[in-house]
């Protein structure tokens, strides 16, 4: 009967897995990642006031009251 020889294969590092892992990684950034449009900027001309006033009192008060049914009480 003869004996098993050993193979002369050389054990080496299975990359596989690893390679897998580092495709799952790059796809989990690059789904994660806000692509966000660049802000523009207009030119806008705003209205100008002449006889502008502070106001010398606050307005009234308005107080609303809203109940758990729905019905609601203005100033009330």
């Amino acid at each position: 009967m003869p004996l098993k020889n050993e193979s002369a294969e050389e054990p080496s590092i299975n990359l596989t897995p690893m390679v897998d892992v580092v495709m799952l990684l790059i796809i989990f950034f690059l789904v994660g990642t806000q692509f966000n449009k660049p802000e523009r900027q207009y030119e806008i001309n705003l209205p100008t006031v002449s006889d502008a006033q502070p106001l010398t009192s606050l307005p009234d008060e308005i107080i609303v009251n809203v109940s758990k049914t729905g019905e609601f009480e203005v100033n009330g």
